[in-house]
């Protein structure tokens, strides 16, 4: 099986950054304790078969392990919105690593690249770590001016779930986080970093330096070919489901062709060539073949110009059977560290 040279797999190392990126998040749910879930239990008494009733009993009191029953907190479409900007930063950071777990790749060799790989930690070509520090910067922003307008909200929004619980007995002051502490909570954390083995280290045990290496080679071999594999597959993906929704199946439908699903592999064609740090050529011909292909096409005139569909579609039946070997052979030179 073909090796990455220690050069190589220092070249690897110098040309990606490790992002240790963390993200918090607002509870919007909170633990009925047991003694309440059996007081509401005794509470449908009179609405619910006495069966029922008597075995809904039971298990609250005689197993807690079983009964888990929440109450929901803070359901206001300002707390939904800032919720879903922290998933979306958390999503758009992952989107744009480094694939590091790709189709293919055994649940060992995911083991063994999240021993590097903890959660929150990507691998980000040098080229792509500005474009990562402005969506940090623009999404804190975002997340900034989504908390002042919440501010003067926000003992309104509690009196509100007040109302809504304290007739259930299910309201405790206590499940509320202050203002502050959300703040605190959704501020975006981040280092910038390589994995690379201090040179100081040889000055102080040769030998030690030079196992590391070795490691280090190792570590950068493995996610060599899961980065390959994983853009590979991308690419597979996205040439397949756009050829699926141009081609009729055996009923004569079509998938739905939606604009999302061009622009996310728009972008993943246009990124390639600047975001690969492997130098994957192989690949790269037929990204760029898919880019030429789509070029000044959208959904609207693939839905419309019957012949402008059909070339998109053949080009990417024309790809996907070239990338067969390569997704093959990368996924073997992935499963021979198993």
């Amino acid at each position: 099986m073909e090796k990455i040279t220690m050069d190589e797999a220092n070249r690897l190392a110098d040309s990606t950054f490790v992002l240790n990126l963390s993200i918090g998040t607002i509870r919007t749910t909170a633990r009925v304790k047991r003694e309440r879930v059996v007081k509401m239990v005794e509470g449908l008494r009179d609405r619910t078969e006495p069966e029922t009733v008597a075995e809904m009993a039971r298990d609250a009191q005689d197993d807690a392990d079983e009964v888990r029953v929440s109450k929901e907190l803070l359901q206001v479409e300002e707390v939904r919105v800032l919720i879903q900007e922290l998933v979306a930063t958390r999503a758009l950071i992952r989107q744009n690593a480094q694939p590091t777990k790709a189709k293919g790749q055994s649940g060992e060799a995911r083991r063994r690249l999240n021993g590097f790989l903890k959660n929150g930690l990507y691998l980000y070509a040098a080229t792509k770590v500005d474009w990562a520090e402005e969506r940090l910067k623009t999404a804190q922003e975002k997340i900034d001016g989504l908390l002042d307008a919440l501010e003067p909200k926000w003992d309104g929004i509690i009196e509100s779930d007040k109302a809504r619980l304290a007739p259930l007995g299910l309201f405790d002051p206590r499940d509320y986080p202050t203002l502050g502490s959300i703040r605190e909570a959704t501020r975006l954390r981040y280092t910038w970093f390589r994995f690379e083995v201090p040179t100081a280290l040889a000055s102080i045990n040769r030998a030690l330096f030079d196992a590391e290496k070795v490691k280090a080679k190792a570590m950068w071999q493995e996610m060599f070919d899961t980065i390959r594999l994983g853009y590979a597959t991308t690419l597979q993906d996205f040439t397949s489901k756009l050829r699926a929704s141009l081609t009729p199946g055996e009923d004569g439908k079509t998938r739905v062709l939606r604009q999302a699903g061009i622009d996310n592999m728009m972008a993943f064609l246009r990124d390639y060539r600047v975001q690969d740090v492997t130098g994957f050529d192989e690949l790269g011909s037929l990204v760029d073949r898919a880019k030429d292909a789509m070029r000044g096409i959208d959904a609207e005139v693939l839905r419309t110009e019957d012949e402008a569909s059909e070339r998109v579609a053949q080009t990417m039946a024309e790809i996907g059977d070239l990338l067969v070997p390569l997704v093959m052979e990368q996924t073997r030179r992935v499963q021979l560290r198993d």
